[in-house]
């Protein structure tokens, strides 16, 4: 027997299987959230991490390596905590950083995993890319709570810091990461990197990307000296310019990863 559904119950049903093709939607999009693998980073985030200068140490790249925990390894989403010591005027060691509240600048960072090769050297390229992002300036020197030895710092908090925590994060293409991997940051400064700006040679430039540093764990302090999500394999030694090198003494970058099932 054929017969006419009535406009009504059509209705109804066309919103059942809306709402039914909706929640597996939905249902599958939660199954698919990425999984921390690996943390570094510290909690609370501080107004200002331990952290190395790549002008100051003549740095191209810098990173560490790490081991993934879970079994999520697609696709990884990279966060790295920066430290700023950049001002809009004046600087932090001549005691006369001034900057706007909510000022950025832009600085291209290139974010690398690598396999662990022959001697636990950098191996084949896993997984890389680029982004320009704007990094925050410092805030301007508190002239009222900070003096005396933290003359030119800013306050936060009840601490005064000469840089400024940022952290940054990149999602990168990798169809499967084995457990161990190497990953590293990269970025031009005016004398280094693959393109050094040389901002330095411009007369009265400000040069904000000398004053950008990469935030790493402090070795000397008891508490935090492990990942709360992952392990380090190589906590004394760290990867600098594409070299292994030893005696960081647990100076290791503040890295967290997330991946994909």
């Amino acid at each position: 027997m054929v017969g006419k559904i009535p406009l009504r119950v059509a209705r109804v049903t066309v919103l059942v299987l809306a709402l039914g093709a909706f929640s597996a939607l939905t249902a599958g999009a939660a199954s698919a959230a990425p999984e921390v693998v690996y943390n570094y980073l510290p909690s609370p985030i501080p107004g200002n991490p331990v952290s190395l200068g790549f002008e100051a140490t003549q740095t191209a790249e810098f990173g560490g390596q790490i081991e993934l925990a879970g079994t999520a390894r697609k696709n990884p989403n990279v966060t790295v905590l920066m430290s700023s010591w950049a001002c809009q005027t004046g600087s932090w060691n001549n005691f006369n950083c001034k900057t706007t509240m909510g000022a950025k600048f832009p600085v291209t960072i290139t974010f690398k995993v690598s396999e662990v090769g022959a001697g636990n050297a950098q191996g084949a390229v896993l997984a890389t890319g680029s982004k320009t992002f704007m990094i925050p300036y410092r805030p301007s020197a508190n002239t009222t709570k900070c003096t005396g030895a933290n003359t030119g710092a800013w306050f936060k908090s009840g601490e005064c810091f000469n840089g400024k925590a940022a952290k940054i994060s990149l999602p990168l293409k990798a169809a499967s990461l084995p457990n161990k991997v190497i990953v590293t940051i990269a970025y031009n400064t005016s004398n280094y990197g693959t393109n050094p700006t040389k901002c330095n040679e411009v007369p009265n430039a400000n040069c904000p990307e000398d004053s950008l540093n990469v935030g790493v764990n402090d070795g000397f302090e008891e508490a935090g000296r492990t990942p709360t999500v992952g392990s380090l394999p190589l906590p004394e030694e760290a990867y600098d310019n594409g070299s292994l090198e030893s005696g960081w003494g647990g100076f290791q970058p503040l890295f967290e990863v997330k991946a994909s099932a």
